[in-house]
Formats: C-alpha cells, structure tokens, sequence
C-alpha cells in the first residue's frame, strides 16, 4: 500500500478525507491516519502524484501542472459524491491542498496542513545532522523506518539523480509561489500542524502561513519532539485527535465563535 494510492467508502458516510503526499513522498505516509479517520466513520482516499511511486526517472519528467492537474481531477471525481470533503497535505501536499480549496465547487470544508512550506526547505545544519543519525542508526529503527513508509520512490538516488532533482524543485518552487498568493483568498478554515524538531520545515513556517491566511481562521499546533516524517507515538495521537476534531466540526464551531467575537 505505501506506492498505491487507496480509497476506503464508508457506505453512509457524506464526508471525505482527501490526503495528498509531499516530494518524493507516497500515501502510504497516511496510512494510520487514514485508519483512524475510517474508523469514525468516513470515507477516505490518498493520492498518489505524477512521478511518484516509480523510479526516479519517472519523477524528474512531472511538475507542478501534472501535481495540481491529478488533485483536480480527484477532486471532480469525489464531489460528484460528497457534500463536504476535507483535504490533508503533508509538505508539498499542503501546498496542492490550499490551491485545490479555492477550486469552485470544490465541496471543501476545510483544509489540515502537515509540515507546510511556506519557505522553499533548504540545507540546514539540521537537516544535515538528522540525514548523518539515520545513516548510523539501524534500518530497523523507528526513524528510519518511518522515512521508509514516507518514501514515495522506488530504489535509491544515484549522484545523477540527485541533479536530476533539480527541476522537480522548480516546479516546486513554482506551486509554493502560487500558494503564497492564494494565501489570503483562503476563507475556510485551516489547521497548521508544525514541529520544532522538523528538520525540513523550519518551525516558523506554521507563524508565516496564518498570518498570510488573514481571512481564514487557522489554528496552530505545534509539537516538540516529532520530525518532518516521524512522529512520537504521542504527538502521533495528538495529530489523529486534532484531524478527527476537525472533520466532526468542533473547530468549525470554534471558528464561528471567533467571528461573533470579533463583531
């Protein structure tokens, strides 16, 4: 299941949990989520985007319009049969989930980011001393074997493609400017999960992104221990109890109790 992308019809159910994968990423990053999320009752899917699931020579051909082309498609597929459908993003996947939302009649009820990037990821010394801990640490570990399931390509990059990488990330750049600007056309609500301990994400994305959400009302979580793909068994269940919140409508009621305040 982790390159394959899956969906799972509560039969009753008029609400559905899209999750969309990041860079290099794979659905079967969601995998317990979405089991959790079934379980309460709603019908679930995770994509899986062009370029990925293969090898990386598939990768490096797709770009920015095949990513949002894909989630558009899904998305005219799922309306035709939800009312309210809610999208998840982990990293890139955030990126497609904020631009999707604003698609019209797109049925989304609101938007849950994971790790969103609101600045292009880079080398950093923590990236770079967590890439060194997982080389030493055994592949049986629970790091590694996190970043395995979050893996979305087949083998291992050779030095060529590595270079090769280098118009995925324009493309990338290219949807992570688009959704900067999309930033305060968003008006649903939006919940920011963010970690101090991401080494991709750097933790003041989760600041830039609510405050570019100027007409949404957003929340912020933001977890001590967890990485950008790995998470503590108890900020795992942390993330669960806020996504399930979230799609049963507390937050949506949070957000209107905000607004008569604010009036």
């Amino acid at each position: 299941m982790q390159h394959t992308p899956f969906f799972k019809e509560c039969k009753d159910s008029d609400t559905l949990v899209v999750f969309i994968h990041g860079f290099m990423g794979c659905p079967g990053y969601f995998s317990e989520f979405a089991e959790a999320v079934y379980a309460q009752g709603y019908s679930v899917a995770a994509l899986l985007l062009p370029g990925h699931g293969g090898a990386h020579k598939e990768f490096i051909k797709a770009g920015c319009q095949d990513w949002e082309g894909h989630v558009g498609r899904a998305m005219a597929r799922f309306r035709e049969r939800y009312r309210r459908v809610f999208l998840v993003g982990h990293s890139m996947g955030g990126l497609l989930a904020l631009n999707a939302s604003l698609e019209t009649e797109s049925h989304v009820q609101g938007v849950f980011l994971i790790a969103c990037p609101a600045l292009t990821p880079g080398a950093s010394l923590r990236m770079l001393s967590a890439r060194l801990l997982r080389m030493v640490l055994p592949k049986r570990h629970k790091l590694n074997r996190a970043y395995a399931q979050a893996y979305g390509l087949r083998g291992k990059c050779s030095l060529g493609g590595s270079f090769g990488k280098v118009r995925p990330m324009y493309e990338f750049c290219k949807l992570q400017k688009k959704a900067k600007a999309n930033l305060s056309k968003v008006t649903i609500p939006v919940v920011i999960v963010q970690s101090l301990r991401d080494e991709t994400v750097p933790s003041k994305n989760a600041a830039l992104l609510k405050r570019g959400l100027g007409q949404a009302w957003s929340k912020v979580i933001m977890l001590k221990w967890s990485w950008h793909s790995y998470y503590e068994e108890e900020e795992k269940q942390i993330v669960s109890d806020e996504l399930l919140s979230f799609i049963s409508g507390e937050c949506l009621q949070e957000s209107l109790l905000s607004s008569h305040s604010a009036n």
